[in-house]
């Protein structure tokens, strides 16, 4: 009996939680399983033309002629899609957006998610350091709505003083304040 009620509350909570990807489920399915963004970087050769949902923070926003380049800090995408902290981070990547998307909108320390086609990865200069960025092809970008004041983001789990103090779940905290799908 047990197992059964286990069964039908997967088949329930499932689709619901995939529903409330910010990307779209055509874009999702052919992206496939969610990859290491880690793995990706080491074996780019591999990935080369796949599409793939990767998610950060917007470092910055260079209009060119017929493109924008969107400079992302990786961040782990959870549940929703949404990237989670900054402190997560494992490397950069360009996103190639056809068109113009405006830097004021598209501007630093935004939340981006981002489905795309993996392409050559380019090399560019911090410092005194060559660093590898990834570099996708957008299909799909999503920019999530700025938090509100009083939202505190520890990672994986969030503090509520209304909940005596105690740390709980992001996805629960999420919920109470933006619905579903942040």
């Amino acid at each position: 009996m047990k197992s059964h009620l286990r069964l039908i509350f997967t088949l329930m909570v499932v689709p619901f939680l995939y529903s409330c990807s910010v990307i779209s489920t055509e874009v999702k399915t052919e992206a496939g399983p969610r990859v290491d963004f880690g793995h990706i970087m080491e074996f780019t050769d591999g990935y080369l033309g796949q599409t793939v949902i990767l998610g950060g923070y917007i470092i910055d926003t260079d209009n060119r002629e017929e493109i924008t380049l969107i400079t992302v800090l990786h961040s782990p995408l959870d549940m929703t899609d949404s990237p989670v902290a900054k402190d997560s981070s494992q490397g950069r990547f360009i996103v190639v957006c056809d068109g113009f998307l405006d830097p004021a909108v598209y501007a630093k320390n935004r939340r981006v998610t981002v489905a795309g086609v993996v392409e050559r990865p380019e090399f560019r200069q911090i410092g005194s350091k060559k660093v590898k960025y990834l570099k996708l092809r957008s299909r799909e970008i999503y920019l999530h709505t700025q938090r509100r004041p009083g939202y505190y983001d520890y990672g994986y789990y969030d503090h509520d003083y209304f909940f005596r103090g105690y740390p709980r779940h992001s996805f629960h905290y999420r919920w109470h304040f933006y619905g579903c799908c942040p």
